[in-house]
């Protein structure tokens, strides 16, 4: 069963900075406090800083962006010593009344309230920045805002490596152009790329693709949509980046020019081009139906999903995640599998090849058009273990989104 959706549009967001706090409690035999940050909606924790160690005069600089469908009352901005041995103690609070407070972005330094005494504690401060978009204004400027999206399919059929050759990507990227027409793109602002295109501004070669992914963010706005979809090949290449990666692999999605060679672009590259000059406000959502694809935008926080109720349903478990950098980019992304999978093969209704991940999201999403984001991710998953699919879908963001509120794209 779907979850309630209070937005019949889309999330409201909040912007978080938390910079340098002062003076704070000694919890410690060391005469230090480990302290950490929380910042909680209607009481319940949304977002959390790294831990820093031994210290009263902590400095986070930490910015995040943070999703919600509720319109929240208060949001309390909480200080914690961690201990191992028992319960995390509180460093104390500052907490804001949402209509009083944040008509207007709130930022600067501010004294914490003991969480036992509810009374300042005079000397012991946080530096705090904060500023809130409502759902009703945020689909305002979304209902005001430009949607493009690029469309990149490729068989590799010019490859002289037989097993390079796939079929079935180029129709997927056709069937998710007329989705997306049905869901208000309009056919100019939708560019479809391929290997069998010989005009070089449609050609599948790494330098284009990359052109044009600089053209798909090109003036971007806040309200403005984008949308990039992958079908083809993901690899995994050496990590160039001195153990930025985890598994010391950067992923990749493998291109090819018109003479038949193949190349690739990195996930660093796709982040830089794409993602990293996007406004507050400005949203992608991206499908990459590949191989090795689960981290694919190289985006800081990894998702976990289940089909139990019981279970727990998110968490970040990647190397800059929720608690150790920064979130502020509105973007989602969903990926066939995870970096060690590969992505397989389906058949759709009409007798065409195509992969699995396109298959199951679109018949997710039209059959419910207004799901939430973990109603749809469930529902992929469900369709493809019913389907006998071992790959595991991903979500990962940009951002820390509510999994209650509808997708929007």
């Amino acid at each position: 069963m779907a979850e309630e959706n209070s937005s019949k549009g889309c999330e409201g967001l909040i912007k978080v900075f938390i910079g340098k706090a002062t003076n704070l409690k000694n919890k410690d035999f060391t005469g230090k406090s480990d302290p950490y940050v929380t910042l909680e909606l209607n009481d319940r924790i949304k977002f959390k800083t790294k831990t820093i160690t031994d210290s009263l005069n902590p400095e986070w600089n930490h910015s995040a962006l943070i999703g919600f469908h509720h319109k929240p009352k208060t949001i309390r901005i909480s200080v914690w010593d961690l201990d191992f041995a028992k319960s995390d103690e509180s460093l104390g609070y500052v907490e804001f009344d949402v209509e009083k407070d944040l008509k207007e972005p709130s930022e600067g330094v501010f004294t914490l309230y003991s969480a036992t005494k509810k009374k300042k504690m005079e000397g012991r401060t946080i530096e705090i920045g904060l500023s809130i978009i409502m759902p009703e204004e945020r689909m305002k400027m979304m209902e005001n805002g430009t949607k493009k999206a690029l469309l990149v399919g490729i068989l590799y059929k010019k490859s002289d490596k037989e097993q390079n050759h796939l079929d079935g990507c180029i129709a997927d990227a056709k069937r998710m152009k007329e989705f997306l027409k049905k869901r208000g793109y309009n056919e100019e602002n939708i560019k479809l790329i391929s290997d069998e295109e010989t005009d070089p501004e449609k050609n599948a070669s790494t330098d284009n693709i990359e052109k044009q992914m600089a053209w798909l963010v090109e003036g971007a706005k806040p309200g403005d949509t984008f949308f990039f979809y992958f079908s083809g090949h993901g690899i995994q290449t050496e990590d160039d980046d001195d153990g930025e990666e985890e598994d010391n692999f950067d992923e990749a999605i493998m291109t090819i020019g018109p003479d038949g060679k193949t190349s690739a672009i990195r996930d660093d590259t796709m982040n830089e081009v794409m993602l990293q000059n996007l406004p507050v406000g400005a949203r992608m959502v991206s499908v990459m139906d590949c191989c090795h694809s689960g981290t694919a935008l190289d985006l800081p926080i990894l998702h976990r999903f289940s089909l139990e109720e019981k279970k727990k349903i998110e968490k970040s478990s990647k190397s800059g995640t929720a608690e150790s950098g920064d979130a502020t980019c509105e973007v989602l992304l969903l990926s066939g599998c995870t970096d060690k999978q590969l992505s397989q093969d389906a058949q759709f209704t009409d007798g065409g090849a195509g992969g699995a991940l396109t298959s199951t999201f679109l018949e997710t999403i039209e059959s419910s058009p207004d799901c939430t984001i973990k109603d749809l991710m469930r529902g992929i998953k469900k369709l493809l273990i019913q389907n006998k699919f071992s790959q595991s879908p991903q979500l990962s963001s940009g951002y820390h989104p509510d999994m209650r509120s509808r997708f929007v794209m």
